[in-house]
């Protein structure tokens, strides 16, 4: 697991989630998410919304990524597919397509 002491990386591309849930799991989730993200070299950006009470569900447009609390190791090997980045290289990110043609990276120009 990557540390998430220390300032966050305002070089990096931006990736926007979408999170619901109220409570300890989804406090747990945010922070969670962004740690992972930084290990797969991303800013994660949550859009959470707490119109339920319960486990964390979290998604990338419309797409359900998951809908309960996860260790950060599990959420980096699904940003890593996600992203299409490999664990050995974490080579620079690809646009990432969602269904709509609406890129997952801020300031981050599509190829």
């Amino acid at each position: 697991m990557t540390s998430c002491d220390g300032p966050e990386d305002t070089t990096v591309p931006v990736l926007r989630l979408q999170m619901t849930g109220r409570g300890e799991n989804a406090m747990r989730m945010d922070k969670r998410l962004r740690c992972a993200g930084r290990a797969v070299g991303v800013r994660v950006e949550v859009d959470w919304k707490s119109e339920h009470y319960g486990d964390p569900v979290v998604y990338f447009h419309d797409k359900q990524l998951t809908d309960h609390l996860m260790d950060t190791e599990e959420i980096e090997r699904l940003l890593q597919r996600l992203l299409g980045v490999s664990s050995n290289s974490l080579r620079p990110l690809r646009c990432f397509f969602s269904p709509g043609s609406q890129h997952a990276f801020e300031n981050t120009p599509c190829s």
